[in-house]
């Protein structure tokens, strides 16, 4: 992937996942129909410190597959938008658009949330809570190297698995 961008470009994203899932810890299967999958798509701004995680204010989102919305919280000025999956046959999808607003150096973070609305897993899993990740298996393609070039140095101690598993990925927008 990409490490620069320009203010304006577009940064993809794809979800395509097939309905039965498999726990990677105990190998143990489980099928996925009627869920509400939501997941949480936040970005910090690390050239300045404090940094901000006003995602709205760096990026403009545009669901094509699934939906969108926008949660802010008022007292920190923090925003992050929840995307939707659809089902389809066998599969949820998701695709959507950001659009490139300001300039910086961006951590860009998708994990899942806990609002999930109404579900139905049929499966061992049943009766326990379910994390779905987003992890990034090639770490030479999320760009965690920059982490270090954050100008708070809590960005340099955050482990690469960690950074991993919420399917982190840093850029530069000039």
């Amino acid at each position: 992937m990409k490490d620069t961008f320009n203010v304006g470009d577009t940064i993809w994203v794809n979800l395509d996942f097939k309905e039965e899932l498999t726990d990677e810890n105990g190998g143990v299967t489980n099928v996925f129909r009627n869920y509400d999958f939501r997941f949480r798509v936040s970005s910090d701004k690390m050239d300045i410190d404090p940094p901000l995680a006003q995602t709205a204010n760096f990026f403009d989102l545009h669901s094509i597959t699934g939906s969108d919305s926008l949660i802010s919280l008022p007292i920190s000025n923090i925003s992050v938008f929840s995307i939707s999956t659809v089902e389809l046959v066998g599969i949820y999808k998701y695709q959507g658009v950001f659009i490139l607003k300001e300039k910086g150096l961006f951590w860009f973070g998708l994990g899942p949330t806990s609002d999930t609305g109404k579900f139905g897993i049929s499966g061992n899993c049943s009766k326990v809570p379910v994390y779905i990740g987003s992890r990034v298996t090639n770490e030479s393609e999320n760009n965690y190297h920059m982490l270090q070039w954050a100008a708070n140095p809590a960005y340099h101690k955050i482990d690469a698995k960690r950074f991993s598993d919420y399917g982190g990925y840093c850029f530069v927008v000039e």
